[in-house]
């Protein structure tokens, strides 16, 4: 990854002030949205690659609804592929900063996360 001119656009979500979702996924979904919202207000045209991890073509459909209806009232165009991270060198290294974002947040490691000049908390 220290090759590539990168941005890393994440949502944290306080679990605990949420009530619990009847379904499960909705929260990954739902912080999955908010993120690449963010994301396409930078980046209007996005291709956005993310891991396979749902078998059921329903759950993936599931996804993808809810990146769209999460988009609705911006001008943007994104396109979805849902790819094995086994075999993709990109989602290796998202998953990687994934982990380390939630070490930090979950498991209180104070380990120092690099931030851009870009960085914004919202």
């Amino acid at each position: 990854m220290a090759q590539f001119e990168l941005e890393i656009f994440a949502v944290v979500v306080d679990k605990q002030k949420r009530p619990p979702p009847i379904d499960l996924e909705e929260i990954y979904r739902n912080a999955c949205a908010v993120a690449i919202k963010k994301c396409l207000n930078h980046h209007p045209n996005l291709l956005l690659f993310v891991d396979k991890r749902y078998t059921n073509p329903i759950l993936r459909e599931k996804f993808n609804i809810a990146i769209v209806e999460e988009m609705q009232d911006i001008k943007a165009a994104v396109v979805i592929e849902h790819l094995d991270s086994r075999n993709e060198k990109g989602l290796q290294g998202a998953d990687a900063v994934a982990y380390a974002l939630w070490a930090r947040y979950e498991q209180g490691n104070r380990a120092k996360l690099y931030r851009s000049k870009r960085y914004k908390k919202d």
